[in-house]
């Protein structure tokens, strides 16, 4: 797991960078310090904790022991990025995060994109395996999404990989975030090319969506005729609502939606709600984790992965951005976390009691290929 006691540092290609770049939000209305992107790139040269951007201030990366001390960080006025993990526990409350503070946003520039093709990469554990898994977890609990990891050769971190990678799902949240190890020039990072928000908020309201149910996209309008994707779908909608309803919220559901990306559809209903005074803290303690990445009743589920699963990481924990105009947090799946010499690829997949291992197998090798041919 990668973690704050690591640094940020600039290189002349793409490395020492937050990146988040969102086709479904104009961000330029948002951030008036770059009117003409959709990216957002904090670049720093780091001295043990201490960040100096290039030529511009002095800034920090810290390892915040409880988000609401975290929050209570973020100053008004500024804008912060916040990294949450998958928790080990229900209480998010007491999650070690990782807060950034930029003191200059601007536009990255683009890098070409090649084609690059990753090596065949090797799961971590066989299909036999994730079998007994999923019998297992159907055995046991309403629902636990697992994940598998794979791990692939990378050539280093460049501007034209990264672009390469984001290019192959253009209809996603695109983050990057590029570590050095102290003064080395050891890569270590992770990027996301997320569908999923857990939702962005304006002093007056919320927007949420529920995401579960996959398919290939050729299968994309049997979303909504399939017993199973109905029967894990309404569980997430149902849990969003009556989370926003007990906060105080009043949340409104849409009618579902079928959301294709390049190589996969999902069934989302979009949920909206006024704010109604919530806080940031007060929301992600509500809709994190949503039964799509943990399960339900969400702390057994919580515990199943924990115990089935090596540590997740930053693998289906949270990206924000808290600014004074407007909050958003993305739920990092679609993961390649990066080292020096090799990478691993996490997604998973949702188990209920119709789950059939063989498919969701096949829903997760589906998932992968966004990261290019290495199954």
């Amino acid at each position: 797991m990668i973690f704050p006691h690591t640094v940020i540092s600039a290189e002349p290609s793409i490395s020492g960078q937050v990146v988040m770049r969102s086709d479904t939000y104009p961000w330029p209305a948002v951030f008036d310090a770059f009117p003409t992107g959709h990216r957002i790139v904090f670049q720093a040269q780091a001295s043990n904790r201490v960040l100096v951007a290039s030529g511009i201030e002095r800034q920090e990366v810290t390892t915040v022991s409880r988000l609401d001390a975290a929050l209570s960080s973020c100053h008004s006025g500024d804008t912060h990025f916040i990294l949450i993990p998958f928790p080990s526990h229900p209480t998010i409350s007491d999650c070690p995060v990782q807060l950034i503070t930029p003191k200059f946003l601007y536009d990255l520039p683009e890098h070409p994109s090649v084609p690059i093709e990753l090596p065949q990469g090797e799961h971590e554990f066989s299909n036999q395996e994730w079998n007994r898994r999923v019998m297992n977890i159907k055995a046991r609990y309403p629902k636990v999404v697992l994940s598998r990891k794979t791990t692939v050769s990378l050539p280093p971190m460049s501007g034209c990989l990264v672009n390469q990678l984001f290019a192959a799902e253009p209809h996603a949240h695109h983050i990057f975030v590029d570590y050095l190890l102290g003064q080395s020039s050891r890569q270590n990072g992770w990027l996301s090319v997320s569908p999923e928000r857990l939702f962005s908020a304006t002093s007056d309201q919320i927007i949420t969506e529920a995401i579960a149910g996959t398919t290939e996209l050729s299968n994309a309008m049997e979303l909504t005729q399939h017993t199973k994707t109905a029967h894990e779908h309404q569980w997430v909608v149902d849990w969003i609502m009556t989370q926003l309803a007990q906060a105080g919220a009043d949340p409104v559901a849409a009618p579902k939606i079928i959301r294709r990306l390049a190589r996969v559809a999902h069934l989302v209903t979009p949920i909206s709600a006024p704010r109604n005074g919530l806080g940031v803290g007060e929301l992600i303690q509500c809709l994190f984790p949503t039964p799509a990445v943990a399960g339900t009743p969400q702390a057994e589920a919580i515990q199943a992965i924990n115990q089935l699963e090596s540590d997740r990481g930053f693998y289906s924990g949270l990206f924000g951005i808290i600014s004074p105009h407007h909050t958003e947090f993305i739920v990092l799946i679609r993961y390649l976390e990066f080292g020096p010499s090799d990478a691993f690829v996490r997604v998973g997949a949702g188990i209920v009691s119709e789950s059939e291992p063989d498919l969701e197998w096949a829903e997760l090798n589906a998932k992968i290929r966004i990261f290019g041919p290495v199954v």
